[in-house]
C-alpha cells in the first residue's frame, strides 16, 4: 500500500507496442517519482529496468450544460459547487487598494457555461505527471513481472504469442480510459 506517497504510481495501464514490446504508461502526483519501469522474465538473474519520458499538461476548464443536467445518468457535479468554482469574491482584492476588487474578482450567481476565466486559478485543470516508458526486447509467450517508478507493489503481464503459431484461441480484453477533461474524450 502506497498511503499518501507521491511515488505512489496510479492508473497503470498497459498497451502493445512495436514488435516484442509493451508500453506501460501511469501518472504520479508529482515530478518526484522517476519515469522507470523494472521489469523481470523467468530467466533474468536480476530486473532489467526501462527509461521513459514523463510530461504534464494544463488547460483551462469548460463547463458544459451536461455536468449538471446530462442526458442520461447522474450529474457529475452540482450548480452549487460550479459557482464555488467560478466565484472569486472570496480572494479576488486588489492587494495594493484594500476595499477594491482586483481585475479577476467575480461573484457568480449563475452558471457560465463555456470556457472559464484564465485569472481564476480554479478553473486550471493540472493533470497529474504521466510517465510512459516502453519495454523491449520481450519474448512472446512470457510472462513478466514489473514495477513502476518507486511503487512497491508488483504486476505482470503475458506477452501474445508470435504470428503463426497454434497458440489460438487467443484472448484478448481491452479496457479504456477516457478521463478528466473534454480533451480526454
Amino acid at each position: 500500500s502506497c498511503g499518501e506517497s507521491s511515488s505512489c504510481a496510479e492508473q497503470v495501464h498497459l498497451a502493445l507496442g512495436g514488435h516484442r514490446e509493451m508500453v506501460v504508461t501511469f501518472v504520479t502526483k508529482d515530478d518526484q517519482a522517476p519515469s522507470a519501469v523494472s521489469f523481470w522474465g523467468p530467466g533474468d538473474a536480476q530486473p532489467r529496468r526501462a527509461v521513459g519520458e514523463a510530461n504534464a499538461y494544463s488547460q483551462l476548464m469548460s463547463f458544459g450544460r451536461a455536468l449538471t443536467d446530462p442526458a442520461m445518468g447522474a450529474p457529475t457535479a452540482t450548480k452549487s459547487e460550479l459557482l464555488a468554482r467560478q466565484t472569486t469574491s472570496d480572494w479576488a482584492h486588489d492587494p495594493f487598494f484594500p476595499g477594491k476588487y482586483g481585475s479577476s474578482w467575480h461573484r457568480a450567481e449563475f452558471v457560465q457555461q463555456g470556457l472559464g476565466d484564465y485569472r481564476n486559478p480554479a478553473m486550471i485543470y493540472n493533470s497529474p505527471v504521466i510517465h510512459v516508458v516502453t519495454l523491449t526486447n520481450l519474448s512472446a509467450s512470457t510472462t513478466y513481472g514489473y514495477t513502476v517508478a518507486d511503487d512497491p507493489r508488483t504486476f505482470a503481464f503475458t506477452m501474445p504469442p508470435d504470428s503463426g503459431t497454434p497458440a489460438y484461441p487467443l484472448t484478448i480484453g481491452l479496457t479504456a480510459d477516457l478521463g478528466q477533461t473534454d480533451v480526454s474524450s
